[in-house]
Formats: structure tokens, sequence, C-alpha cells
């Protein structure tokens, strides 16, 4: 072999190990993020620019890491105006708190996203992954489950709600107010402790939710396999209904229909609930 072709040769094997061991460093866990510096934000007027003017990324909050395997991030309460939480396999804790701020028990800071955006949106997801070509190869989500807590003052009002529980678990130990609200999960668990929501969506396949408070306006809900309870906390002829059931069960104020059925309470009110069920369990019950 003459010595140009194997150096060559030589040099492409090593140009594919190269490509092969950054592909795994990613995939298990690599940033490419690592030489951002942090900046300490107390208001959206100092946002810190990095990729473009919409967002706030989690290197641009204040954190900090202990030898505990524990990473918080704290907030701005004057700016935050909407909640959006899409995690996958983990526990979500929202609970009260004298600054709004997110502590992070048992994940990687890599394995995460934590912002807000300039509209005070505050986003933590490991659902989705930033570098979209690598979401055939990489989920974001927890090897090892651990724990998500949100500390939110007393008396915060959120404009929008979403929070998206895949296969994890959500409890809040505190009442939660917003204008619109999604929850959403697959095969976890999502109790809600106190809501009152004006517009709200509910959807669960194989998962539960529970919540209870008062859910006015238009309320979806969405069952499949899985169990939906609603507790509200009004009267019952303030509300009205529809339902549509495949195999499942709905149950309403302590009436209880199964198999295939259309319902309906009759004139349709300004809080009103449309449930559709599959072979799961919806029910709702008032005060």
């Amino acid at each position: 072999m003459k010595p140009s072709r194997f150096f060559l040769s030589t040099g492409a094997v090593l140009l594919v190990l190269g490509l092969i061991i950054i592909g795994i460093s990613f995939i298990m866990g690599g940033n490419w993020d690592e030489t951002l510096t942090f900046a300490n934000i107390s208001n959206l007027s100092e946002y810190y620019k990095r990729n473009d003017n919409n967002e706030l990324d989690s290197d641009a909050l204040i954190w900090a890491e202990n030898e505990k395997n524990i990473i918080s991030y704290d907030f701005s309460k004057e700016v935050i105006k909407n909640l959006e939480m899409n995690i996958t396999n983990a526990d979500i804790i929202i609970q009260h708190g004298d600054l709004f701020s997110v502590s992070l028990e048992n994940i990687k800071k890599d394995d995460i996203s934590c912002k807000v955006t300039r509209s005070g949106t505050i986003i933590i997801d490991n659902a989705s992954n930033r570098f979209s070509i690598f979401n055939i190869f990489r989920r974001r989500s927890f090897i090892n489950r651990g724990t998500v807590i949100l500390y939110v003052p007393e008396g915060l009002k959120f404009e929008n709600i979403e929070l998206i529980s895949h296969t994890g678990s959500l409890v809040t130990e505190i009442p939660l107010h917003a204008e619109k609200t999604e929850l959403e999960t697959e095969s976890g668990s999502i109790s809600i402790m106190e809501l009152y929501s004006g517009k709200t969506s509910i959807t669960t396949a194989s998962g539960i939710v529970y919540t209870a408070g008062a859910l006015h306006g238009k309320t979806e809900v969405k069952c499949g396999s899985g169990a939906v309870e609603i507790d509200i906390k009004e009267d019952k002829e303030t509300y009205s209904y529809s339902a549509d059931s495949g195999m499942g069960e709905i149950n309403v104020d302590g009436f209880s229909y199964t198999g295939s059925k259309k319902l309906t309470s009759g004139k349709t009110k300004d809080n009103n609930i449309r449930m559709n069920c599959g072979s799961g369990r919806i029910k709702i019950s008032f005060e």
C-alpha cells in the first residue's frame, strides 16, 4: 500500500471514530454550551441574548448546585405570567415559597431546560430536545427518576398554565389560579389540590388526573383508558355538561352511566363541562 493511501485511510478511520465518540457523548448527556457564562437577572429588561432575542435560557438564570446533587433556579415573580411544564419520568411537586424558584433533585443540569421567555412564560422541559437533528436518537428523559420542585409565591395568579407529566407524577400542595389551564398525562398521574380556572382542558391516555376547585367557562375532558376525577366546589346549578362514552363509565354527582351513551344536562350554561370517555372512568362531583 502506498504511504499516501495509508495515511488517507488512517485519517478517515480516525475521523469516523471521532464523530462516533462525539455522538455517544451527546447522547449520554454531553453539552455544547459549556463555554457559556452565567448572568444574574432580576427583570426582563436585563435579558440575556443567546441564539435569539425571544428566550432567556437556563444558562442566563440564577442557579446554584451543591454537593447534595440539588440544582436551584430563582426567578423574579414580577415577570412570571405563564407556566409550562413538560416532563417525562420524574416526580413534580408544586408548593408555596417566598421566591418563585425551581429545585432539581437528582437531575443533571444538562438533562432539563429551564428558562423564561420575554413574554413572561417559565418553561421547564425535559421531554423535547433543542437539537432536533438528534431527536431520533435521544429524547430528553431522566434515566434515574428525579424530582422537580416548583416554589410559587402565595397569591400569584397565572394567565396560562400547561402541565404535562408523561409517565411521572405531579402533585400540587397549593391552590393554582389561571385564566386558562391544560393538564395532560400519558400513563402518569396528576393531582391538583385546588384549581381555579377560566378555561380548562384535561387529557389522559391511561393515566390518572384529579383536581378540585372551580372550573369556569368551557372545560374539555378527554379520557382514554385512564381515570379523571373533578370535585367542583360550587353549586351544581351553575354548571351544565355533556358527554360521549364508549365502553367506559361516567359518574356525575352520584349518577353513574356505563357503556356507549351520549349524555347532556340540558341547556348549555356559561360553565360547561364537555366529556369524552373511551374505556376509562370520569367522575364529576359538586359541593
